[in-house]
């Protein structure tokens, strides 16, 4: 298969068209786009210890929710009426 040669303009230049997509992009940039920033967190404040508790509580509650969930999904109510006919051993 032969790819046919495509004929550009004398005009396009590929370099001026990158300067002009770069120059598009920063103008966006400031004019629309924020920019963000990590917020550090000084150890020993007490936004820091706030954030070390939380942090290990919320991690333990998401698998709490996460494991109970899984079960309540898992019940059926055919399983549950001869659970509750037979009794638990």
């Amino acid at each position: 298969m032969v790819i046919p040669n495509i004929a550009y303009p004398s005009s396009f230049h590929l370099d001026h068209v990158a300067t002009r997509i770069l120059t598009n992009l920063q103008a966006l940039n400031h004019a629309s786009f924020r920019s963000y920033v990590k917020r550090e967190v000084e150890k020993g404040t007490t936004e820091y210890i706030v954030f070390a508790c939380m942090m290990p509580i919320l991690v333990l509650l998401s698998g709490l929710f996460s494991g109970l969930t899984l079960g309540y999904l898992s019940l059926d109510e055919t399983q549950l009426n001869v659970l509750s006919i037979s009794g638990t051993p």
